[in-house]
């Protein structure tokens, strides 16, 4: 007979075949009544809840409960919840279907179980061959579920999951396994095809065996990749035995209180950014043993490098200790010990020597962090304290440069007027007629002094904007007009390359509040640069009228610059795109000074480009 709700290696198959058997009588015994509300099976009353309400859409609710900022923390609990839930249906389950079908052989009793899962609903189930279900601690079994409700659920909401999604056929399943052995198991998905896999599979084992199992399974699936992520190993067991541990402690409430105030203390003490390292460690040995212990029967120290910090509590002899090491980035700086004084030393008088061990290891690797902590905290200070020095003197150094610019330009300005004016009345010939050669050396005098006008012109305005003092006179322009003019002025320079100069402005006026002077001078050092540093094609200056604002662009179809160049086009004193001596040579102070004009109408000046194919300038300035 060929099985039909599971799939089982061959040597038990004769045995799933008698559980089909037993399973479907079971079934078949089935009423249902929707006048008094009931479904029973054998006797048995049951209720249908649908699968998506338990698995997509019951992890959506809690994960709303939690917050977007905590959905880890939301899956873990709801992960948690469902398995713990399911786990006991799954048991209470199998007892019931044990005695009502009178099973009382562990494998028929387990047997019965992934056919009845089939009939639930709850999955069909297709056991590995590699299984081993033996009734100890050696239990193993691997198995897919092909057909879960919980993947179907989020399949059919279109949603794809990045963590395993079927923690109720996990729980129930180990759950009725675990009635029919009498051994602890836990089950964990660890490919699930709410998250792309082709399968849901599972590996079942005892608790305290679960992850060694699973790690195996991965590491001999060299296959399987990265596939293989976002798995829980269930912590039912870990839980139930940190409870009852708990419980076995029975502390007094006065005991239970001194202990609080005292941890209180630690933490405060320890965690004191104000306390150096000896002081933290000396406050801290006095608040130790009655932490965990009479304070009448215990002692304690703390040892720091050479110093020791001792406290003593008990009369007579020291019969059992504990002792934890301090570490530092995994350096012994210390350790903490703490003695005990009784008639004995064995674990009958002090039952709780183990938790108390970890509790002092917890504490030594706190004084640690923050031993650790304290002293980056002092080599930052230094470190902080010597930066700050720095700057201050490198501060006061460009001041000086600043104010040292600013009076040589300042006093250049008289004499350099001179020249000018004396070059021009031998050029207009007032003092008489000039030949061909000694005009050429004038025009080649007159062109000098006007750079060097402009570099002195560059450098108090620069100083200006530096010191917060460069004054701009807003009135209400059109920058529609002011565009034009400025094409109107470059074009014979464009012209002069064989280069196109366009003004791309709307028809209607574009106002805005600004200091006609500075505008133009930011767009005659743009446009220029865009001429300079382009062959062929053009310059385009584009004006858009936004509801807000207004956007001045200057593109060119030049050479472009290379990212690293982008990073330091701002900087003062820098020229890029100057490997190319015919190119002509600059002060590296324009687009600085540019900057800071637009900066001041409440602007900033920004830069596209792309190596062969042009750059683009661009800014926007509030509308009026």
């Amino acid at each position: 007979m060929a099985l039909k709700t599971v799939k089982v290696p061959k040597d038990m198959a004769p045995l799933f075949e008698k559980a089909e058997k037993v399973v479907s009588s079971y079934f078949k015994q089935k009423r249902e009544d929707p006048s008094k509300g009931t479904i029973e099976i054998h006797d048995q009353r049951y209720v249908l809840v649908r699968g998506a309400s338990l698995s997509v859409e019951f992890f959506e609710l809690v994960k709303g409960y939690f917050g977007r900022e905590r959905e880890n923390e939301a899956r873990k609990f709801a992960l948690n919840l469902l398995f713990d839930l399911s786990h006991a249906i799954g048991k209470a389950d199998a007892k019931n279907f044990h005695e009502s079908m009178d099973l009382e052989d562990p494998i028929a009793k387990l047997s019965a179980g992934p056919v009845h899962f089939s009939h639930s609903g709850w999955a069909f189930v297709d056991i590995s061959p590699e299984s081993r279900p033996t009734p100890d601690e050696n239990y193993y079994l691997i198995y897919d579920h092909p057909y879960t409700f919980e993947s179907d659920a989020w399949i059919k909401s279109g949603k794809k999951s990045d963590f395993p999604v079927c923690v109720m056929n996990a729980g129930y399943s180990s759950g009725w396994c675990e009635e029919s052995f009498g051994v602890n198991l836990v089950a964990s998905e660890i490919l699930c095809r709410a998250k792309g896999d082709d399968c849901c599979r599972f590996i079942m084992a005892p608790s305290h065996r679960i992850g060694e199992y699973v790690e195996r399974y991965i590491k001999e699936r060299p296959e399987l990749g990265g596939r293989v992520k976002g798995y829980e190993i269930p912590d039912l067991f870990a839980r139930k035995k940190l409870e009852e541990d708990l419980r076995q402690k029975e502390w007094t409430l006065r005991e239970r209180v001194k202990e609080l105030d005292c941890l209180y203390g630690l933490a405060r003490v320890v965690e004191d950014p104000g306390v150096g390292v000896e002081e933290m460690l000396k406050a801290t040995v006095e608040l130790i043993p009655p932490a965990f212990f009479h304070p009448e029967k215990t002692c304690a120290s703390i040892t720091y490098g050479d110093k020791q910090f001792r406290t003593v509590r008990c009369e007579g002899p020291v019969t059992a200790g504990l002792t934890s090491e301090i570490k530092v980035d995994g350096e012994i700086v210390g350790s903490i010990d703490v003695g005990l004084h009784g008639k004995s030393a064995d674990h009958e008088e002090w039952p709780f020597l183990d938790e108390e061990q970890k509790l002092l290891d917890a504490l030594s690797e706190r004084i640690g962090r923050i031993i650790e902590r304290v002293e980056a905290t002092e080599e930052l200070a230094r470190v902080k304290d010597e930066l700050e020095d720095k700057n201050a003197r490198l501060e006061e150094m460009d001041r000086v440069r600043s104010d040292f610019v600013a009076y040589v330009a300042h006093e250049l300005r008289g004499p350099m007027a001179t020249v000018m004016g004396g070059l021009k009345l031998m050029t207009d010939n007032v003092y008489g007629p000039v030949n061909d050669k000694q005009r050429h050396a004038l025009d080649i005098a007159n062109s000098n002094i006007e750079r060097l006008v402009r570099i002195v012109n560059n450098l108090l305005d620069l100083s200006k904007i530096e010191a917060g003092k460069f004054e701009i006179h807003k009135e209400r322009i059109d920058l529609s007009i002011l565009v034009q003019q400025l094409v109107a002025s470059e074009g014979p320079r464009a012209k002069g390359k064989g280069l196109a100069l366009a003004a791309d402005v709307p028809e209607q006026a574009v106002e805005v509040d600004a200091d006609p002077d500075a505008m133009t001078q930011v767009l005659t050092n743009l446009v220029g640069n865009a001429i300079k540093f382009t062959d062929k094609g053009g310059v385009t200056v584009t004006l858009q009228d936004g509801e807000d604002s207004v956007e001045l662009a200057v593109s060119d179809t030049g050479i472009g610059m290379e990212e690293d160049q982008l990073s330091t086009i701002f900087d003062k004193y820098k020229q890029v795109g100057m490997k190319d001596s015919k190119r002509g040579k600059g002060t590296g102070l324009g687009l600085s000074i540019a900057r800071g004009i637009v900066a001041a109408h409440g602007g900033e000046l920004s830069v596209r480009s792309t190596p062969g194919k042009g750059t683009m300038f661009y800014f926007s300035l509030p509308k009026a």
